[in-house]
């Protein structure tokens, strides 16, 4: 578990404003691109398709979530 300072009961990451989010995911991305290995990141699929659009990917719409139980793998971002 990375940890990022955030009170889980009282701030979600749904929840808050794009710039807040960026700052934080970048951070949880950076710390991922340091890990040997695989590493996994499980969270709701709009916050998925967040990270998506934070990397790089445009024009994703809801028909891009992933659903129940879906997954995502980035190699080598």
């Amino acid at each position: 578990m990375v940890e990022l300072g955030l009170d889980c009961w009282e701030e979600s990451i749904n929840q808050m404003d794009a710039r807040r989010f960026k700052i934080l995911a970048e951070q949880l991305l950076e710390w991922c691109r340091q890990q040997s290995g695989n590493t996994f990141i499980i969270s709701h699929d709009g916050t998925i398709s967040n990270y998506r659009m934070l990397l790089g990917e445009q024009g994703l719409t809801k028909s891009d979530f992933l659903g129940e139980a879906g997954q995502y793998t980035i190699r080598n971002f």
